[in-house]
This record gives C-alpha cells, sequence and structure tokens, in this order.
C-alpha cells in the first residue's frame, strides 16, 4: 500500500510538472509584449518550485547591467534598485560565467559574509539561472526563499526548462525589435527614414495642438552632392551621408529626432521650439558640417562638404505637413545657388 501510495504521489507530480511545462509553452509563443511574457513565466517558476519570490533582469553587455523586468514577492525597496552593475567576483557574475543553474541552498552557509542585497532582504536561498540566445547571455532569471531548503535535481531541471522559456521569449523580442529598426531606419545612416519622420511628425502636431506648443522642422541639404558623387564615386559619396549623419546627431538636442528625408537631404523635428532658436541650432549644423566632415573624408581634392538648411515654424509657417514641406522644398530650390546657408520665410510670405 505504502509503495502504491507513492507511485500515486510520483505520478501527480509528474503530471503537475507536465502541466506547469504546457503552460510555460503556451506563454512563450504567445503574442504579448515581453515584460508581461516574463511576468507569467516568472509565476509559473515560483509556483512549480514552491518559492515565495523571484525575479528576471535582462544583461546589457555594453553597460555590464543587469536590468530588472519581471518580480513577485520581493519588497519595494529591493526592486527599487531596478539596474545594477555586475562587479567582479560577485554573485551575479559568477551565475553569467557558470553558463548553468546555479543553487545556494543557504547564503549563510555559502557565503563568510553574505551579499548586503541578500541580506537585506532576508533571502537565504536561491536558484537562478543565465538566460541564453544563440550562445550569449542575456538575462538571469532568479527564484528565491527567505528560508534554508534543499534543491533537488528535477526542480533543477524544471527550471532549467522553464528558463528556457523565457529565453525564447527573449529572443523573439529581439528579432522583433531588430526588424522593426530595418522597417524605420535608412540602412546607411541608421536614421529614422522618411516613412517614420511623417509618423513621429504627425505626433508632434497632435501633441502641439493640444498643449498650445510650437515645433520646427529643419531641412538640410548637402550642396553639389550630385557632382560629388559623380567626381569621386558614390563609395565616397555614401561616406559623406554617414559622417553628416553622425555630425548632425552631436549637433542636436537628445529630444530632437534626426530622418534621412532622401538621398542627400536630412530633416530635424525640434519638439516645443519655435523658430528664432530653431534657426541657431540649423546654423549650428550647418557650421559642424563644414568644419569637421572633412577629416573623415579619405578624398583631399574634394575640400570641405557643406549644407545649407530651410527651417520652419509650427503654427508660424504653417499648421499641416503639406504646407510646411512646401516651405521648406521652396526655399531650397530658390536659394540653391547659395551654399552652407540657413534660410527662413519672410514674413509676408507665411502661409496660415
Amino acid at each position: 500500500m505504502k509503495g502504491w501510495m507513492e507511485g500515486l504521489k510520483s505520478t501527480a507530480a509528474s503530471n503537475r510538472q507536465l502541466q506547469e511545462l504546457f503552460k510555460a509553452s503556451q506563454v512563450a509563443l504567445s503574442p504579448q509584449k515581453l515584460d508581461e511574457l516574463l511576468a507569467k513565466l516568472l509565476r509559473i517558476g515560483m509556483e512549480s518550485l514552491s518559492m515565495p519570490a523571484g525575479s528576471i533582469a535582462l544583461y546589457e553587455e555594453e553597460t555590464r547591467q543587469l536590468v530588472l523586468h519581471a518580480h513577485r514577492g520581493l519588497s519595494p525597496q529591493f526592486v527599487a534598485r531596478d539596474r545594477w552593475v555586475v562587479e567582479e567576483g560577485d554573485v551575479t557574475q559568477r551565475i553569467l560565467q557558470r553558463g548553468e543553474v546555479f543553487v545556494i541552498e543557504d547564503t549563510q552557509m555559502a557565503f563568510s559574509v553574505t551579499p548586503w542585497p541578500l541580506e537585506k532582504e532576508g533571502i537565504r536561498s536561491l536558484v537562478a539561472s543565465p538566460l541564453k540566445c544563440r550562445n550569449n547571455v542575456v538575462g538571469i532569471f532568479y527564484l528565491d526563499d527567505f528560508e534554508p531548503r534543499q534543491i533537488h535535481d528535477s526542480q533543477i531541471q524544471m527550471f532549467s526548462i522553464i528558463a528556457s522559456f523565457a529565453a525564447l521569449c527573449i529572443d523573439n523580442a529581439q528579432i522583433r525589435t531588430q526588424a522593426d529598426f530595418f522597417t524605420r531606419t535608412d540602412p546607411l545612416t541608421r536614421l529614422y527614414n522618411q516613412h517614420q519622420f511623417k509618423a513621429l511628425f504627425q505626433q508632434e502636431l497632435s501633441r502641439s495642438q493640444y498643449y498650445g506648443f510650437p515645433f520646427s522642422l529643419i531641412l538640410f541639404d548637402i550642396d553639389d552632392f550630385r557632382r560629388f558623387n559623380d567626381s569621386f564615386g558614390h563609395s565616397n559619396g555614401d561616406l559623406v551621408l554617414k559622417t553628416v549623419a553622425r555630425l548632425l546627431r552631436e549637433s542636436f538636442r537628445e529630444f530632437d529626432t534626426l530622418f534621412r528625408y532622401g538621398g542627400e537631404e536630412f530633416m530635424a523635428i525640434l519638439p516645443e521650439t519655435p523658430l528664432e532658436e530653431a534657426l541657431k541650432l540649423a546654423r549650428e549644423g550647418c557650421h559642424l558640417i563644414a568644419q569637421k566632415s572633412h577629416r573623415d573624408l579619405p578624398v583631399a581634392a574634394a575640400g570641405p562638404v557643406s549644407a545649407s538648411a530651410a527651417v520652419v515654424s509650427f503654427p508660424k509657417d504653417g499648421r499641416n505637413l503639406d504646407t510646411l514641406l512646401r516651405h521648406l522644398d521652396t526655399l531650397l530650390f530658390l536659394h540653391r545657388h547659395v551654399c552652407g546657408q540657413v534660410h527662413t520665410l519672410p514674413d509676408a510670405a507665411v502661409e496660415i
């Protein structure tokens, strides 16, 4: 009878594990946002191992930081530290380097001095799994308990599978993000493209209409670019475009948005910026291009590259996209023979 009861318990446990894994697989394949998926997988992991707390953090290799994306059962003070640097020799680095499930059954036995975040939160045991996508570590999945506990091999195996579903979610999200990036950006300069300009313009127009703020547009045009291409080749022309894009990024503020509008033209949306301030920024952009662009060009005979710019402002120069674009095109066309200058509409020509 005893053996029969134990067999039933084992079968029930196996069935429960299969159900948890099935739920995890369904979550991983659903089209929800990444943080929502990670939160659901965290809950499944906690329930599977009967752990009262846990978290999932994504790893940023460039900054060597972990960023918290999902958590349960932890204090507000603990999760307020939602970003932390991986320090040499700390627990996080050991987890990342190990490359497999990492278990601490009793923190007081494992460390001579318990790391202060664990001690402050009262975490006495934990199991953590590095999350890998294509052999790259992209995060860590933590489960925590506030009491010492034994972690069995079957639990480690179960947790490892659930963690692999979390890694799959992250990988899928990165693929979607990359695909979305390429649909919204110009592949040569990595600036937003014209299609994205139209979308973001409408957003800025709606915001400015609602709050009553002005905003401005600047259209830059590289002077004599076609002649440069004919003289020095398209590969050098591409280098000019990339150089101008980089210099414009340096010239503008963090909240301004830059676009490769088409060919040798670059557009900037300047939120909450009146015409006078936009003119100043346009002049600074043209000056930076004239002063620094030649440093990155291997063609000595080409001389410095220059750009002209046209500036318009909402609502002063127009209240819709078509009107503002028409004014920008007209300004650059009329002054195309005047290189390296910034042009704006005279008040008499303003169309409201």
